[in-house]
């Protein structure tokens, strides 16, 4: 089972507010990735959970709204306050709403926790409006079939060391990224504004490559370009 922990939740030193209610290509920017996801669990449908983090109460709500009008099971809004001391925070919240949800029925589980040993949890992020969906699914697929490997021999040995995945363009690593189950203790040690990829470099990660940049640059990166390029 893939657990999906989506962070709206950061802040911007461009925005200086809430970058992600910025309205990017006709909707909300968090609405992109929102919206993928979606999509996503409609084709994997139990087989995969969606957990929203956020520290804004608008989002919370129209978050909230939307997932009880899809009425699929498995999707899932919290607020974090806390989100606005750094990356930790969100991550740390995320994974525990993961732990205390059944990823079934949707409802609040009495006891700690249903995520197996072979569960993944992937961390996408909220300003990244180009990021596709056969990207998430490759990266997906990736997870799925280290699982699954039939192979032996060296091969077998390379990928039964892959601890953690990642979207790259190029020689440039991105979002989202993705961690075995057994790495939550290490996630859940994180402080500050450590974000999982301090986690991820401890760890053998299999690189999953795509073609186009643009789905690994987040809103500050491209307001950056045009920056730069308007200065020319």
């Amino acid at each position: 089972m893939i657990h999906v922990i989506y962070m709206a939740a950061g802040n911007s030193r461009r925005f200086g507010s809430n970058k992600l209610l910025y309205l990017y290509e006709g909707k909300p920017l968090y609405r992109h990735g929102l919206e993928l996801l979606l999509k996503l669990k409609q084709e994997m449908g139990e087989k995969l959970t969606v957990t929203v983090v956020t520290q804004y109460a608008e989002i919370l709500e129209e978050v909230q709204d939307i997932f009880e009008r899809c009425g699929m099971a498995g999707m899932q809004a919290v607020f974090c306050e806390e989100s606005r001391l750094g990356a930790s925070y969100t991550i740390r919240a995320g994974i525990e709403a993961v732990i205390s949800q059944d990823p079934v029925s949707g409802q609040p589980k009495e006891r700690q926790s249903m995520i197996g040993e072979k569960d993944y949890l992937m961390f996408m992020v909220a300003d990244q409006p180009h990021l596709s969906l056969d990207s998430v699914r490759k990266l997906i697929r990736a997870a799925v079939s280290r699982e699954q490997s039939a192979f032996s021999g060296p091969l077998a040995e390379e990928c039964s060391r892959w601890e953690t995945l990642s979207l790259r363009c190029g020689s440039t690593p991105g979002n989202p990224c993705m961690f075995r189950a057994d790495l939550i203790p290490e996630l859940m040690s994180l402080t500050g504004d450590q974000g999982g990829r301090k986690v991820l470099k401890r760890h053998y990660c299999q690189y999953v490559d795509i073609l186009d940049e643009r789905e690994l640059e987040d809103v500050d990166e491209m307001l950056q370009v045009t920056e730069n390029l308007g200065e020319k």
